[in-house]
């Protein structure tokens, strides 16, 4: 299956090319639930981040998770939990992702290395403010 192509996005209110980040477009599916995001694709995140508001509004009950998880970095001592939905991008057939569930909304939809880049191939363009996407090859 052919790569999709997706452009750099401003991130602050005008066009500086310093503020060019690689914001991906998908949408999450679970249990008759479903939401378009943004998410900001993150080779440095060790675990793809949910803010708490996106995992309630698939009407999950926090306390019924039973694996809590330890988040580093800017989110260090955040109680996380793993919950697994549906990730569509584009034309791709649907994915399992596996997300840290994070008790804020401080930060955005991260797509980190858990599960994201074990299931999708990514390739940085920088220099042409672009990125691709492709399942992941065998």
């Amino acid at each position: 299956m052919n790569p999709i192509v997706f452009p750099y996005q401003y991130t602050g209110p005008n066009p500086d090319p310093q503020t060019l980040a690689p914001l991906l477009p998908l949408r999450l599916r679970r249990g008759g639930v479903t939401m378009d995001v943004t998410g900001l694709v993150d080779s440095g995140a060790t675990y793809s981040i949910l803010p708490y508001d996106f995992g309630a509004r698939f009407g999950i009950d926090w306390q019924s998770l039973p694996h809590t998880i330890t988040v580093r970095g800017v989110l260090q001592g955040t109680p996380a939990k793993l919950l697994i939905v549906d990730g569509l991008i584009g034309s791709l057939p649907p994915t399992p992702l596996l997300f840290a569930w994070v008790t804020t909304n401080a930060i955005p939809v991260l797509l980190g290395q858990t599960n994201f880049f074990f299931e999708f191939d990514v390739c940085f363009h920088r220099s042409r403010s672009q990125f691709t996407v492709a399942p992941r090859t065998p």
